[in-house]
């Protein structure tokens, strides 16, 4: 069987893309799973992320909306005297 060379051969001024299309094409598979792996990583992840900034919605809901409901210093104050006062 005879050979006739290479189906196809870029003239040496554009020899060069070649290499460039061979690193940028592996390249942009290693990348593609590298991404595809991150992202099943973050669906993995994100309901314990959410889970942990609605609990600190929840808390902090609870400080502000029950911290008015904590008895202040001059409750305690003036239901000292008036406890005392009537003993």
């Amino acid at each position: 069987m005879k050979r006739y060379g290479s189906p196809f051969r870029l003239p040496p001024r554009w020899r060069w893309i070649t290499g460039s299309v061979l690193a940028f094409g592996s390249g942009g598979t290693a990348v593609a799973v590298w991404l595809e792996e991150n992202g099943i990583a973050v669906a993995e992840c994100a309901p314990a992320a959410v889970l942990s900034a609605l609990s600190a919605l929840l808390y902090g809901f609870n400080h502000f909306v029950f911290k008015a409901a904590m008895p202040r210093h001059e409750d305690l104050k003036s239901r000292r005297e008036t406890t005392s006062g009537e003993r």
